[in-house]
């Protein structure tokens, strides 16, 4: 069963006494704030932040040539006082801030902050009451224009010097930050690139360091830039001679001041290449160990990747020397002789000389037993015929002589066939 509020305020102790003079009592409390609080309707304060700032006559300022630098987007909070009610009817847009910077010069200034407040509301508090704006002088500057390389040529390849359609051109802006630029960049990506490459691109103004430079304008935005891209590879030298080194010498090894040398072209025209020649080089007026300058012979659409300012060859030029050695007929050899067959080496020279000529330096080290000789069987021929007397060696001779230069040879069976008479053929 539900009980009301009246009941359980006529059963408390409060009421158990003059209970209709207490009760007239409340009720007229309660009607005098009522009338208070929506009648008289007493001063309050309510407090709005991150009110916008607007900037006047910001159009005055570029005719004497000046700019706002940094921040443009100013805030303050405000504090209205007023009648609750008027109160709550204003908005954070009925308020309006202003700072006019009409007349100030450049570098950093103090701009009061004025307030246009909501009818019947009063200003009770800015803050901030100044905004600090700094101003700074607009100028037009000429800045060079540069490609610059992004990313990684495939392995063996890479860029010659670019060609951008201007050199340079004009930035506009605040002076502190044209000056700050260091020119204006074209960047050019050649991640897999092993051509050459013809690209319109954007320009990016950039200090020393290439930061990016913001805040200003280019007055040519786009360029249009070549790229050549060539392909490089590590190559020999080669020496050619004309004319003839006197008889006796040789020569025995070439060292250049460079083992290989980098060059670079178009990917078909490297690809041909193995070698880079020399000119001619005159070998009738050499007779030892000299050093020559010499030029090389570039093939065209073929550069040096360094160009070095002197080649050098140093021919190694030694003297032939003569050995002679004596072999016994018995150590003349018989190769591919069949099974069953026999020579009779009676039929041979006693001896047989062999003059190896050799250079200088390893001379000394040729022995007797490093030169083989023997006559091979492999093409043999009916009857009675000559064969050549042969040598083997695994050393670097540079002319063998063997006298007699063959031999007479008839192959007979083990049943002792005579042997033909010891005729040599010269």
């Amino acid at each position: 069963m539900k009980i009301s509020i009246f009941e359980n305020i006529g059963k408390s102790r409060f009421f158990s006494k003059n209970t209709t003079a207490k009760i007239v009592s409340i009720i007229f409390a309660l009607t005098m704030w009522l009338y208070v609080m929506g009648e008289v309707n007493p001063q309050s304060i309510i407090e709005f932040k991150d009110i916008p700032v607007k900037l006047l006559n910001t159009e005055n300022l570029k005719q004497t040539g000046l700019i706002v630098m940094g921040q443009e987007d100013f805030t303050i909070d405000v504090k209205l006082q007023g009648r609750r009610n008027d109160l709550y009817k204003v908005r954070a847009e009925d308020i309006a801030a202003t700072a006019d910077i009409r007349g100030y010069q450049k570098g950093v200034s103090s701009i009061p902050v004025e307030i246009s407040s909501p009818v019947d509301t009063d200003i009770k508090e800015i803050s901030p009451k100044q905004i600090k704006i700094t101003l700074d002088e607009v100028v037009m500057r000429e800045k060079p224009i540069i490609t610059k390389i992004v990313g990684k040529f495939p392995t063996g390849f890479e860029a010659g010097y670019s060609e951008v359609s201007i050199s340079q051109t004009i930035v506009e802006g605040p002076e502190s930050l044209v000056n700050n630029v260091h020119m204006l960049a074209a960047y050019v990506n050649v991640d897999k690139i092993t051509s050459s490459i013809e690209q319109k691109l954007p320009l990016k103004a950039v200090d020393i360091k290439g930061k990016e430079v913001k805040g200003i304008s280019i007055k040519t935005k786009y360029v249009n830039v070549k790229l050549p891209v060539y392909k490089v590879k590590d190559v020999p030298i080669s020496p050619v001679y004309n004319g003839n080194l006197k008889e006796g010498l040789k020569i025995t090894g070439t060292v250049f001041n460079k083992d290989t040398l980098k060059i670079r072209g178009t990917k078909d025209v490297i690809d041909k290449i193995s070698v880079l020649n020399t000119k001619s080089i005159n070998l009738n007026d050499i007779e030892k160990t000299t050093q020559k300058a010499i030029e090389l012979i570039i093939p065209q659409g073929v550069e040096l990747v360094k160009l070095e300012q002197k080649f050098t060859i140093d021919i190694l030029i030694e003297n032939i020397k003569t050995k002679v050695f004596t072999y016994s007929k018995n150590e003349l050899t018989v190769e591919n002789l069949k099974e069953g067959e026999i020579i009779d080496k009676s039929i041979f020279p006693d001896t047989i000389n062999v003059e190896v000529k050799v250079v200088e330096s390893i001379f000394e080290d040729i022995l007797k037993e490093d030169v083989k000789i023997f006559i091979d069987l492999r093409d043999r021929k009916e009857g009675v015929y000559f064969k050549d007397i042969l040598y083997s060696t695994n050393k670097k001779i540079e002319e063998v002589t063997i006298t007699p230069k063959n031999v007479g040879i008839k192959i007979n069976e083990k049943t002792g066939d005579a042997p033909i008479n010891n005729e040599y053929k010269e």
